[in-house]
């Protein structure tokens, strides 16, 4: 009794701890995988004004930079309106050819560089001031200077075999042809988009050939295809002087010399930001083939030297040339910044941090060095500040490259839960290097724990274990991160697509014999990979070369329903338009009567026999049409079935005149529609232009569309040619009406 009473409790004790188990928090363990915390500008850099020093931001893509000194280099709200020489003044501009325009507004003449006679020469037959066309208004006194400089002049672009020229003082675009300097019309924007009459000044371009012209009279920045057409405008962004464009569709205003640049977003339609260095923006533009002095004149001596002097040639922006202008203006940076980042915390008890990735851009005359310190409590800034030079570890440097680049290295930090990082940038004062994100990894999963535990009994000895199996350990895991997503490989719509081995598109297409079209965009590719397995059972009928037209063409793009949990897509959307037929069988043709042998009805058409065009003699009953080089011998005889053979078998295929235009594409359409065609059948390939002519093409639906209907033009400003409408007269005037206020006479070509 005494045994199993003193037992009582002990049993009691195990049974309550056990019942109480599934209370207790869950044990903290390591992950299979490191974790990362990634630094860089969309997530932030974790900076904190206590523990920065000379560091800044760059506007453009958010890398960390050394802070230029004040006043020192170029400026981007530079009054000559280059951004600081990244680009022509706004009355200048290069050519496709090398070719250099300038506009000199005092004379209202549009001049040449001529690299031969190392001399601007005037253009003939453009410029002078005028309201006639190919002249330009005079919309401010030239001979008073005070009024001159406060005035926003005109600009000119050159763009897509084109050349732009604003004309303020007639309130008009002119536009040219860069070959032969043809006038080919004038663009404004419509009427009830104009407070006031606008007044185009500065030209700019977008990544899709969109023309940009700003309007200081209404506040805005116009944007026109490049057919001529107005598309919208950007409000509300003040008297732009100045615009210029880089890779990424970003727009770059430029409105005074004090107010810093504004950066827009052309794609998602926002402002971004300013900027005022030259050094924010410019690693994305390429340079000039000339140069741009900070007083806005053009340094052209690497397109000619002058043979007399020897010396520089510099022109004004009025082509007179100049001497004793400052040329060139460094930059100057601080010779040592730096940052520590605010507090990392793993969560992790005692976590043992891993490693450190950094992309960085890290010039010749630049460097970067890391260090690292952890803590398993949280410090202040002041306690951070206070650290001794050896409480830091990791101490690395990354040298030199020449472009930007991936390093990293090991954290050699003892154990903690926080983790400070520390970055050391130094320069010798031209040039700055640029972080661009920053990854760290924990906690440290080495390949140690597969081995017996002798190896890591020893701190020194497992430190250096670490260290060694981790050249092993980074390879194994980068393998196994292809495992993990090797399935994305083979669905259509994750495989990767590039050039070479890294085509893994093309090889998957390959698997099952489908040749992909690289002209076409990347998703359609993806698309018609995904459909082709079920188009397979398809080939050779009127359905499966339908549906592959549609997705070769992109017609089979009609949106999706998605549920409101998120959940995949299940319902197609249906299409607000309707498709095209794209397939004409010619058996729906075939409802002839021959003379004689039918009955008129609403399904019948007569026909006569001459749709082979057979040669017959003349006899008793019938008349001959037999006639050298018009009607031909056919040794066939069955005529009475001649509508059958000539049409029988036959099919045409309407698809955009886009596709015509480029052989390539022309050719892949044509191996698509033999690989799904019906066996024996031949077909006609027809390129159909928004058009309707009767008699010609006006088949709706087939080979003539009906869209919206387009902006007109102006007689005496446009030639009268194919789908060519007279418009209402302009600002007012009367319109035009054939017979009574217009007359065609034998001069005007009508097709």
């Amino acid at each position: 009794m005494t045994d199993c009473s003193a037992n009582m409790p002990v049993k009691a004790a195990r049974s309550g701890a056990k019942s109480n188990a599934g209370f207790l928090p869950a044990a903290t363990r390591p992950p299979h995988d490191p974790l990362q915390i990634p630094l860089d500008n969309r997530v932030g850099w974790r900076l904190r004004e206590a523990l920065i020093n000379n560091i800044e931001t760059a506007m453009v893509d958010g890398s960390l930079t050394i802070a230029a000194d004040p006043g020192s280099g170029r400026q981007l709200n530079e009054a000559n309106g280059s951004f600081g020489g990244l680009t022509t003044p706004p009355n200048v501009a290069v050519g496709p050819d090398g070719s250099v325009f300038l506009l000199d507004w005092l004379s209202g003449q549009l001049k040449r560089f001529d690299p031969c006679t190392c001399d601007f020469e005037t253009v003939p037959c453009i410029g002078g001031f005028g309201s006639q066309p190919r002249q330009l208004g005079k919309f401010v006194d030239t001979d008073q200077e005070d009024e001159a400089s406060q005035v926003i002049f005109p600009g000119i672009g050159i763009c897509g075999g084109n050349l732009y020229l604003a004309d303020p003082g007639n309130h008009r675009l002119q536009v040219f042809s860069l070959h032969g300097f043809a006038l080919r019309g004038f663009w404004n924007p419509p009427a009830e988009q104009q407070t006031q009459e606008w007044q185009p000044t500065a030209i700019g371009f977008d990544c899709r050939g969109y023309v940009l012209v700003s309007d200081p009279a209404n506040s805005c920045v116009h944007q026109f295809n490049p057919g001529g057409r107005w598309i919208g405008c950007i409000e509300a962004v003040g008297a732009i002087r100045a615009m210029l464009t880089d890779c990424d569709n970003r727009l770059y205003l430029f409105s005074d010399s004090v107010s810093p640049v504004k950066i827009y977003d052309l794609s998602q339609q926002v402002l971004l930001g300013q900027a005022t260095q030259h050094n924010q923006i410019s690693h994305r533009f390429d340079k000039l083939p000339f140069t741009v002095t900070p007083d806005g004149c053009l340094n052209l001596t690497g397109l000619c030297v002058d043979e007399k002097t020897g010396n520089s040639v510099v022109f004004d922006l009025q082509a007179n040339p100049v001497s004793g202008k400052q040329l060139t203006l460094a930059h100057s940076f601080a010779q040592q910044a730096g940052y520590i980042t605010t507090p990392l915390d793993s969560r992790l008890y005692r976590c043992q941090w891993d490693r450190i990735s950094i992309n960085a851009l890290v010039p010749t005359g630049t460097r970067i060095k890391v260090s690292t310190f952890t803590a398993e409590t949280e410090l202040s800034n002041a306690q951070i500040l206070g650290l001794q030079a050896d409480a830091w570890n990791t101490t690395k440097t990354i040298f030199p490259e020449q472009e930007s680049f991936d390093w990293d290295c090991l954290i050699r930090s003892q154990p903690g839960r926080y983790l400070w990082l520390r970055l050391e940038l130094l320069s010798d004062g031209n040039v700055t290097p640029r972080v661009r994100r920053i990854l760290v990894d924990f906690p440290r999963i080495s390949l140690r724990r597969y081995l017996p535990a002798v190896f890591g009994e020893e701190p020194v000895s497992a430190d250096f274990t670490d260290r060694f199996l981790a050249i092993f350990d980074r390879g194994f895991r980068s393998v196994e991160g292809h495992l993990d997503q090797l399935a994305g490989y083979f669905d259509p719509l994750s495989a990767p697509a590039g050039q070479g081995n890294k085509d893994f598109l093309g090889w998957l297409a390959s698997w099952i014999g489908v040749n992909l079209d690289r002209g076409l965009p990347l998703p359609r590719q993806r698309r018609i990979l995904k459909q082709a397995g079920k188009l397979f059972s398809l080939r050779g009928t009127l359905c499966g070369l339908r549906k592959s037209l549609e997705l070769y063409l992109g017609l089979d793009e009609v949106g999706c329903r998605r549920a409101e949990d998120c959940a995949p897509c299940t319902t197609p959307k249906a299409p607000t338009w309707q498709q095209p037929q794209l397939i004409l069988e010619h058996y729906q043709l075939r409802r002839w009567m021959f003379l004689g042998a039918g009955r008129l009805g609403e399904q019948s058409r007569l026909w006569g026999q001459d749709i082979v065009n057979r040669s017959q003699l003349s006899g008793p009953m019938t008349k001959g049409n037999a006639q050298l080089g018009v009607s031909q011998l056919n040794a066939t005889q069955d005529p009475f079935r001649d509508p059958m053979h000539v049409y029988a078998h036959k099919f045409s295929v309407f698809v955009p005149g886009c596709i015509g235009r480029s052989p390539q594409r022309r050719m892949r359409l044509q191996q698509l529609i033999e690989l799904e065609k019906p066996a024996h059948t031949a077909h006609q390939l027809i390129f159909v232009e928004p058009r309707f002519r009767i008699g010609v093409q006006s088949m709706i639906g087939l080979d003539a569309v009906i869209g919206c209907y387009p902006e007109g033009v102006v007689l005496d400003q446009s030639g009268l040619g194919k789908a060519t409408i007279l418009g209402p007269a302009v600002r007012g005037g009367p319109e035009l009406r054939i017979g009574q206020s217009a007359r065609i006479g034998t001069t005007t070509n009508i097709n």
